[in-house]
């Protein structure tokens, strides 16, 4: 689909989320509620958010280990680029510019490192429905949380079967491949027949039972490290909800980012937060000014990090996203 069109669709879903999330609230009870919150609760809203980064960027590392042995610092850094990227860039741009970045700075196949985001995005889904499923053992929420997590497992399901068969079926999936592209010029097949090649490298990563468990544990500790930023600020809205809401957060608005939407993700996270909160009885007006800071104190910092590292790497983001893998 054309990127135009995409980014119009991610724009009017950010337009109707936004809708969604302030319809029914009082703004005067949202700004004097945001008012009464201290500052610094900033700091550990933000830090466990950079914890839960550089948890992700060693579990990228592992997963890039089949491909290249890369350090740490070096997943993190393209991590924080990828972060400013989707913050700035419409339906998640950053990712390409997240493959981009590794694969300029660690001389990696991009088709190859886009492959491992992928594959990564499947597994965020799994811890994301394996603390859903400890919530929902706790909690009786309504049946639309069920229903999301239905369709999230379903959708999770299906990422999980297509890698596998990509994986296991390599000469299958290329025979097919070349099938379809029979009647492109002879140059634009062996071009699209490379760049298939190298995306299938990337998923070299599901060949090894030990590693993809130690890619599971690192992605539910990924999300619990951002679970410690959510119940930062549930300390410093004072809620009285119980501590494990702050996974509820998580889980809640961790689904609704996954919806296409305009740059940093605005409006999908104000309904998620918003709603994750309503199913504790928060009252409309404090979960709309819980998710309004929530989503300003990280969306600042990890933005200005992002492009302190674009600048380190001294490249440029709009080629990064025009790019080629």
């Amino acid at each position: 689909m054309n990127r135009r069109i995409l980014t119009v669709i991610g724009l009017l879903t950010t337009g109707v989320a936004l809708v969604l999330a302030f319809r029914g609230t009082d703004i005067h009870e949202v700004s004097r509620s945001l008012r009464e919150v201290g500052i610094l609760w900033a700091v550990p809203v933000v830090g466990g958010t950079i914890l839960s980064i550089w948890v992700r960027a060693y579990r990228w590392k592992v997963m890039l280990e089949p491909i290249k042995i890369i350090p740490t610092g070096k997943t993190y850094s393209a991590t924080m680029i990828g972060f400013m990227a989707n913050n700035v860039l419409p339906m998640r741009l950053g990712e390409l510019v997240r493959a981009y970045s590794i694969g300029r700075s660690s001389a990696i196949s991009k088709s190859s490192a886009f492959a491992t985001i992928v594959v990564e995005r499947a597994f965020d889904l799994l811890a994301v429905l394996l603390l859903l499923g400890v919530m929902l053992l706790r909690y009786s929420f309504a049946p639309w949380v069920e229903v999301t997590g239905y369709l999230a497992l379903g959708v999770c399901a299906g990422m999980f079967g297509i890698m596998g068969l990509l994986r296991w079926k390599r000469e299958v999936t290329l025979n097919l491949f070349r099938l379809v592209l029979r009647r492109l010029p002879e140059a634009l097949r062996e071009k699209a027949e490379g760049l298939l090649h190298r995306f299938l490298d990337g998923l070299e990563v599901l060949g090894n039972w030990r590693r993809l468990l130690r890619i599971t544990a690192l992605s539910v500790l990924t999300w619990l490290a951002m679970a410690s930023s959510f119940y930062a600020a549930i300390l410093a809205f004072h809620l009285a909800v119980p501590p494990d809401a702050s996974l509820v957060l998580v889980v809640v608005c961790a689904l609704a980012v996954m919806l296409p939407s305009g740059p940093g993700f605005i409006g999908t996270f104000e309904v998620g937060a918003r709603y994750g909160l309503m199913l504790f009885k928060v009252p409309d007006d404090v979960a709309l000014s819980y998710a309004l800071f929530y989503h300003v104190v990280q969306f600042i910092p990890i933005t200005l990090l992002g492009f302190y590292y674009l600048w380190r790497e001294n490249f440029s983001l709009r080629r990064a996203v025009e790019s080629e893998a």
